[in-house]
């Protein structure tokens, strides 16, 4: 009798610590309407590629001008034709005669629209094919601050 008092506390108690460990695990995505990004290196972009995804289907979206170093691009992504509310977005960028770098990371985006900018800034840094990764960046981080970007213009005039 003894025993199954202690195994059955024991079994609440590890239902308990999984569901409180599923609860934060949840999801922790974030909604955003602008994504921007800021070239902070010593090389030029030869191309921006907007991805998007929902129900499993991925679709891309290439800006073909050049982003060169201390300059930037900017997706309004309710402009950008194609985009749905509610579809996972991310950023690649082409270094000129180098890498591609990937701006998904593992805190999902999600195109929400709305009357507020939500934005998601990115840089890079580095040598052409050095430590040029893309990384999440704070508005200051970019060159703008969100006051900047309120009314979702680029400051560079890069963008869809």
């Amino acid at each position: 009798m003894t025993y199954k008092w202690v195994i059955t506390v024991g079994l609440v108690f590890l239902v308990m610590v999984l569901s409180a460990n599923a609860a934060f695990a949840e999801d922790k995505s974030k909604n955003v309407n602008v994504l921007l990004y800021y070239n902070s290196g010593g090389y030029t972009v030869d191309y921006v590629q907007l991805f998007w995804e929902k129900d499993g289907v991925q679709k891309d979206k290439k800006w073909s001008k050049d982003v060169m170093s201390a300059q930037g691009f900017c997706a309004k992504l309710s402009k950008v034709d194609g985009v749905e509310e509610g579809s996972e977005v991310w950023l690649k960028f082409k270094i000129a005669g180098g890498d591609k770098e990937s701006c998904r990371k593992s805190q999902k985006m999600i195109f929400q629209d709305s009357e507020e900018v939500k934005t998601q800034h990115y840089y890079s840094k580095g040598t052409t094919l050095n430590g040029n990764r893309c990384r999440k960046a704070k508005p200051s981080s970019t060159g703008i601050s969100y006051r900047d970007n309120k009314n979702g213009n680029c400051p560079w005039g890069n963008y869809w």
